[in-house]
């Protein structure tokens, strides 16, 4: 892909942050970062008007409405930026004949796997999913259909330094000695942003298209990954273990959602590091 002119949106985001430091470090280009103040996927017109007046050679798209319970509210709205808003980003980097990144999420699928997932897989059936598992999940097909070239990058359990994040939230409540009731039947791959962003750094290098997943190597329970939190940190506490149905979140998250990374390191040559080494390095920055 060409890498010379690069808009990322979504770019005040926990992941966008991310890309635009990466990219910044590591590549002579010119890039520029917009948040949903400076562009509102949603808002076709704006989608225009952004990308043909700045004409990138390459496209990252991260933004997205990502409060999962809240979609369950607002399906509306999670549907204008995570599917129509995606839709409009392809629509426009196509015509203009700019590359594209997407990214989406493990929650295209129903959870229901007891093996990694591969890339080629059948997202779940809407009916299946909660609502912001639906909203990608369109989202992925109408960048699919509007621009045949794109690069689907699916992710998950993203934490890192700009914005909320699983291993903060636990940190807090155990230095504000709150109980720790962490579930424990939901399994996945914690991810961390800097090594996501590299990742998208490598597609772009090998100029690749088609569908990808990047995680951080291996997987855990959130009671699991919580207790390495701890270590890491040096506190002692007790974690209760608890289900998600005793949780009583009002999305459904799926039970297991470990993602296969097969293509990825067939096309690029590339390992990520196990999500424990990453959360060592977050934990001391």
């Amino acid at each position: 892909m060409k890498c010379n002119r690069v808009l990322i949106t979504g770019a005040n985001g926990l992941l966008g942050s991310a890309v635009v430091e990466t990219f910044r470090l590591n590549t002579g280009a010119q890039i520029v970062g917009v948040g949903r103040h400076e562009l509102d996927i949603s808002n076709a017109e704006h989608v225009a008007s952004t990308l043909e007046g700045f004409r990138p050679d390459l496209v990252i798209n991260c933004a997205a409405y990502t409060k999962v319970d809240d979609c369950e509210a607002h399906e509306d709205h999670a549907r204008s930026v995570n599917a129509d808003g995606a839709g409009h980003v392809a629509c426009v980097a196509a015509a203009i004949g700019a590359d594209l990144i997407h990214i989406s999420t493990d929650y295209v699928f129903n959870g229901n796997a007891v093996a990694p997932i591969p890339e080629d897989t059948e997202p779940g059936a809407p009916e299946h999913l909660c609502a912001y598992g639906r909203t990608k999940r369109l989202g992925e097909e109408l960048v699919r259909q509007n621009h045949p070239r794109a690069v689907i990058v699916r992710t998950a359990w993203l934490f890192g330094r700009d914005g909320a994040s699983f291993p903060r939230t636990v940190l807090q409540w155990a230095q504000s000695g709150m109980p720790l009731r962490i579930v424990g039947d939901q399994t996945g791959s914690p991810t961390y942003v800097n090594d996501l962003a590299l990742g998208l750094l490598e597609l772009v290098q090998h100029d690749v298209k088609g569908t990808y997943h990047f995680t951080n190597e291996g997987s855990c329970t959130w009671h699991a990954y919580a207790g390495e939190v701890l270590r890491n940190a040096g506190i002692i506490a007790n974690i209760e273990t608890i289900t998600s149905e005793q949780l009583g979140r009002p999305a459904k998250r799926p039970k297991f959602s470990v993602l296969d990374m097969t293509q990825f390191i067939a096309h690029t040559g590339h390992r990520s590091r196990p999500w424990q080494a990453a959360l060592g390095e977050f934990l001391r920055e």
